[in-house]
């Protein structure tokens, strides 16, 4: 009987003696290659390269983000300390310039109360109000004091104090923007700082990563339960093939055994016509014996070589055999007599 195990498409096993022709077509996709193994390991060490590249990325990109934020951050608080730096020179030169004009009205022996004083004051404030979205308004009458002014012509002194008017203006305007810019950077900072304390970047990248690799350890374990299954399916092919080669075996002692007995039958057979030879015609023993002789050498001729259990079977029929025979030698001197 040949018995042959094998796995269908679907991967189910099938015991059917008709398989075994379709058996040996199929034997190439039972075979392990080497090159699969490599195959394998190059798979794992792909999925971890992929994780760490990915996870790498995720830390660089946050990290590359803080670095940023921190040079930003830096460049504020230099650019602040500027400003700073900034203001203080303007005010300084502020004073300076204030201290020019009381010099001048020291100089010229003018005080607030002056006439020529308070023809300054309105020259100013004609100037005022010269300006883009002024609302100073100058009055009949002082406009009247402004045309005599402008008629008898400005003195040195209010020429003086008029210009050093515009490098107070622009001091003053240039301490205002260090002034602000000192404020907003101020702001933002203060900005950065809340929402560094609301959101934790780095404490998120890290979590992002724990999943990828994570991710990648299941995709690892995949593979190797994956692996583990066609190892089991080689190691079941392999007992296939054994239990085929025992049932190959099997069938081939079955067949020895059964030509034993066939040869044994035959022996019987021969053993009983010797009896029925001695029972009609004891007195020719001789032929008998001969005969005897003659059957037992082909006997041992067929039994020679190893010994299994049904060759000492048979060998011990030989040996009843020839008790058989020691007794018709008795029978032949009985005749005699």
């Amino acid at each position: 009987m040949n018995i042959s195990v094998i796995k269908d498409e679907n991967g189910v096993l099938m015991m059917n003696p008709k398989a075994a022709a379709r058996k040996q077509s199929e034997m190439g996709r039972r075979t392990l290659f080497a090159g699969n193994l490599n195959q394998k390991t190059d798979t794992v060490s792909q999925i971890r390269e992929r994780a760490q590249k990915k996870a790498g990325k995720i830390i660089g990109d946050v990290f590359g983000a803080e670095k940023n934020l921190d040079n930003m951050v830096q460049e504020m608080k230099e650019q602040s300390a500027k400003l700073l730096d900034d203001r203080v020179h303007y005010a300084e030169e502020l004073q300076r310039v204030y201290g020019e004009q009381a010099k001048l009205m020291e100089d010229n022996e003018i005080t607030e109360e002056s006439a020529e004083y308070k023809d300054l004051e309105l020259l100013r404030k004609e100037r005022d109000a010269a300006l883009p979205n002024s609302k100073i308004e100058i009055t009949e009458e002082e406009q009247e004091q402004l045309d005599r002014i402008h008629e008898q012509g400005l003195t040195q002194f209010q020429m003086d104090m008029l210009e050093k008017d515009e490098a107070v203006k622009v001091y003053s305007s240039r301490k205002e923007a260090a002034e602000k810019g000192v404020a907003a950077i101020a702001d933002s900072l203060r900005f950065i700082q809340i929402e560094r304390l609301k959101e934790h970047p780095m404490v998120d990248a890290q979590k992002q990563v724990e999943g990828i690799m994570k991710q990648a350890n299941d995709e690892i374990i995949g593979e190797a339960r994956k692996e583990g299954m066609e190892n089991i399916d080689e190691k079941l092919n392999e007992i296939v093939e054994k239990a085929e080669e025992e049932a190959e075996k099997k069938e081939e002692e079955e067949e020895k055994l059964e030509e034993r007995k066939e040869k044994q039958e035959e022996l019987e057979k021969q053993i009983e016509k010797i009896k029925e030879s001695t029972s009609d015609d004891a007195a020719d023993t001789s032929h008998v014996s001969t005969d005897y002789e003659k059957d037992m050498q082909e006997v041992v001729q067929v039994y020679t070589g190893k010994k299994s259990k049904a060759d000492q079977e048979l060998e011990k029929m030989i040996e009843n055999l020839e008790v058989i025979m020691e007794d018709l030698k008795g029978v032949e001197v009985d005749v005699n007599l």
